[in-house]
């Protein structure tokens, strides 16, 4: 099996592969909203900072705020661009679900910490699901609302720059650089920041197109700096550091979420290793396999696909449960599985051909696959009496 490819690691924003966003309620039905109603939103802000959203963010994490605003989660947007643009140069078009929006006031509460604000609002919007939101999206000064939500770069639909609106994409095919004196390019990473459940080997993908690396690469860089914090017993030493990359790699929550998972892998990964060691020391396996007709004598001809089943569990073949299956000749053998022993996880990835290259055996729990007949040893052959 091919390890994901970079494509389907894009494939939560790209727009042809996820399909279009929803209808978008117009503002006639801001008084009425519904959880899951879909609003065009803006949100005006500074250049630098566009450069951590354009490739998704979590706008529920807590942030420093302008105007000496206290500290606190979510993102102040706008239900029009003539307001959002009053606060940045640059203003994001986006859309998002209602659900993720809350009323506020311009100190970030909103009527989820202040449930009263909701209960006052809601004989003059009874059919909003919020009515304290509706109220403040249609306040005549400056209306606007706060987003908790993890934003996906398909959610982000055009950029406003210095006087004209781009696509998303046409706007990082400007290449513009942002920073101390511009040494920056904003650029796609290919993945999206915010995005908390890739899995193993996508999250691997997203890592070596965020560092320009290669896959192989960036999982012995990732772990030999796991390995240092797990030594240490300190989870946070320099993993995380890695993965969130100073506000240009995955989101907080989401970079915290994949260093825990990445040790997790790696702690199981050197069990299976440590398990397989101690079953090297031994230098054989005792084994079994079943089959229609008596073998004496294993030959690659006779075997499918040039390779041999066997499993230490005996009640499991004589159940028909195993790959090395038949019940009417059971056959106890000795193997010498050799020193390179393939798991489950490079089963899943490789092929047959790379796994004879690579490796002396495969170990599958009780399973075992053999490649090379000269390692096996019938030590028994019976009839199996039913």
């Amino acid at each position: 099996m091919k390890r994901t490819s970079a494509i389907r690691v894009l494939g939560r924003y790209l727009d042809d592969l996820c399909g279009p966003v929803p209808r978008v309620v117009t503002a006639a039905n801001l008084k009425a909203l519904k959880p899951d109603d879909w609003l065009t939103v803006y949100h005006g802000t500074r250049l630098d900072d566009v450069a951590e959203l354009i490739n998704g963010f979590d706008s529920t994490k807590v942030k420093s705020r302008h105007y000496n605003a206290p500290r606190h989660k979510g993102m102040f947007v706008a239900p029009n661009f003539k307001t959002a643009r009053k606060f940045g140069h640059t203003v994001l078009e986006m859309v998002v679900r209602a659900k993720n929006l809350h009323g506020t006031d311009y100190g970030g509460v909103t009527g989820r910490q202040d449930p009263r604000r909701e209960e006052i609002w809601k004989d003059k919007y009874p059919d909003s699901f919020r009515p304290y939101l509706s109220l403040t999206l249609h306040q005549s000064n400056e209306p606007q609302a706060l987003l908790l939500e993890l934003v996906a770069p398909r959610q982000i639909k055009r950029v406003w720059y210095d006087g004209d609106w781009y696509s998303r994409k046409e706007f990082l095919d400007l290449g513009l650089g942002y920073g101390m004196k511009g040494q920056k390019t904003m650029r796609d990473l290919g993945f999206d920041r915010s995005y908390p459940n890739y899995d193993y080997d996508e999250f691997i993908d997203a890592m070596a197109l965020y560092a320009n690396m290669t896959p192989s690469k960036v999982e012995k860089a990732l772990s030999r700096i796991a390995l240092k914090s797990m030594e240490s017993g300190n989870r946070d030493d320099g993993l995380y550091d890695i993965i969130e990359g100073r506000g240009r790699g995955f989101e907080p929550r989401a970079a915290k979420r994949y260093a825990d998972r990445f040790r997790d892998q790696l702690a199981a990964m050197s069990k299976r290793s440590v398990a397989a060691s101690s079953r090297r020391v031994a230098s054989t396996i005792t084994a079994y396999h079943g089959g229609y007709a008596p073998i004496r004598k294993f030959k690659r001809d006779f075997s499918a696909q040039g390779l041999f089943w066997f499993s230490t569990d005996k009640a499991k073949i004589l159940r028909g449960e195993s790959g090395a299956s038949s019940t009417k000749w059971l056959m106890t053998v000795r193997l010498d599985v050799g020193d390179k022993i393939a798991g489950w996880r490079e089963y899943d990835k490789m092929g047959l051909y790379e796994l004879e290259r690579q490796y002396d055996s495969v170990n599958l729990d009780d399973d075992w696959i053999m490649f090379d007949s000269s390692k096996i040893k019938v030590l028994k052959v019976e009839k199996v009496q039913r």
